[in-house]
């Protein structure tokens, strides 16, 4: 039996303090949501950012989990259903459409995921958290599967400040949303 700790309301804990004290600076803050001034090296400021999530990421709500493990498990489907450099595609999408019992264009898609997943390091870690659903990440695969190498790098680094929210618990943007925006970047870069 695992041993039950809470904290009481209006108190956090954090790594760097005891279980049920308020941290110096108020609920919610960390020494990394408060960065000493004084402290100015490019490491240190980068260890004072602040993490914001997306609503389903923090949302206390059971659907709100839910959706985030059933995003989270449709990412590691995808990186399962990535097929190799050299694999001939039509025959690796039929496999994976008997294999997962999922039509040929969903295993398409789901593949298509995860080679943007390999291609963009950085979007897949953010993918991991579960925040999109399958008809973003669809999005997200469609709008950069023809994207030119060179262009690859510029892509993603936009792509990753698209999916970083800019307030905590910002509402998660709409596919469409994303096409629109995901199109005017690849048009910039490629």
């Amino acid at each position: 039996m695992q041993a039950q700790h809470s904290t009481p309301p209006g108190t956090t804990e954090t790594p760097h303090s005891e279980p049920g004290t308020t941290p110096p600076n108020g609920p919610g803050t960390t020494p990394r949501d408060t960065p000493d001034p004084t402290d100015r090296t490019p490491l240190n400021r980068l260890e004072h950012t602040v993490v914001r999530r997306w609503r389903p990421e923090v949302d206390d709500d059971d659907r709100a989990r839910c959706a985030v493990e059933i995003n989270r498990s449709t990412v590691t489907l995808a990186r399962l259903c990535t097929p190799e450099e050299d694999d001939d595609v039509e025959r690796h999408v039929a496999r994976i459409a008997a294999t997962v019992g999922v039509t040929r264009g969903k295993a398409m898609t789901l593949a298509d995921i995860g080679v943007m997943m390999r291609r963009m390091p950085r979007v897949a870690a953010l993918l991991e958290r579960g925040f999109l659903g399958f008809e973003h990440m669809r999005t997200l695969a469609t709008d950069t599967v023809a994207l030119a190498a060179h262009a690859v790098r510029a892509v993603e680094q936009d792509m990753v400040a698209l999916l970083t929210p800019r307030r905590d618990r910002q509402a998660v943007p709409t596919p469409q949303w994303l096409h629109r925006r995901l199109t005017q970047i690849v048009d910039l870069h490629d």
